[in-house]
């Protein structure tokens, strides 16, 4: 994690927190502060074997991200996926996948279409003391309540896709 994240998972408190030059009040929320210029491992993750029919949204997100931040899951968002993971087995994914989430600044979860294995992404960011934002489009979808019951994780309900990326560059600072 970056010195300057912050991290606090108690929304039940405030905290005055001296972070460079500044003083800063913290409510009710975790605060990443993003300094200009500065390049993000992003960890994204989509459902790929629960439904793949958000693929080209996850690449608009994959593109905008790529900006100014590094996606180490970049492939989730490319068409021929299956052709990608059919040269892999099972435990390479795994093994690969946690890699990157180990090596993840942040995580970024597209929701809308429920997978088991976004799930476990999720729970394992969680264990691992990952920032976890989670999108999810309230037109089509509901979000299961052990997400959304979960105080650990911001979650993003959106209607429409410049919502979305509204909400991404004010996480990640992409458009200055």
């Amino acid at each position: 994690m970056n010195a300057h994240c912050l991290k606090w998972h108690s929304k039940k408190q405030d905290f005055i927190v001296w972070i460079g030059f500044g003083l800063y009040w913290i409510r009710d929320e975790d605060v990443c502060f993003i300094q200009k210029g500065e390049i993000m491992n992003i960890y994204f993750c989509g459902s790929i074997r629960g439904g793949y029919q958000d693929c080209d949204l996850y690449q608009r997100i994959i593109s905008y991200m790529k900006r100014k931040h590094k996606v180490l899951t970049e492939h989730i968002g490319r068409k021929d996926i299956d052709k990608i993971e059919e040269k892999q087995t099972d435990r390479d994914i795994y093994l690969q996948d946690t890699g990157w989430l180990k090596k993840a600044d942040i995580v970024i979860a597209e929701c809308t279409t429920p997978s088991l294995g976004v799930g476990y992404e999720l729970c394992y960011s969680e264990n691992h003391n990952k920032e976890v934002h989670i999108f999810f489009d309230t037109t089509r979808s509901a979000l299961s309540a052990m997400l959304t019951g979960d105080s650990y994780f911001h979650i993003h309900p959106y209607k429409n896709e410049k919502e979305l990326f509204d909400e991404l560059n004010r996480i990640l600072n992409i458009e200055d």
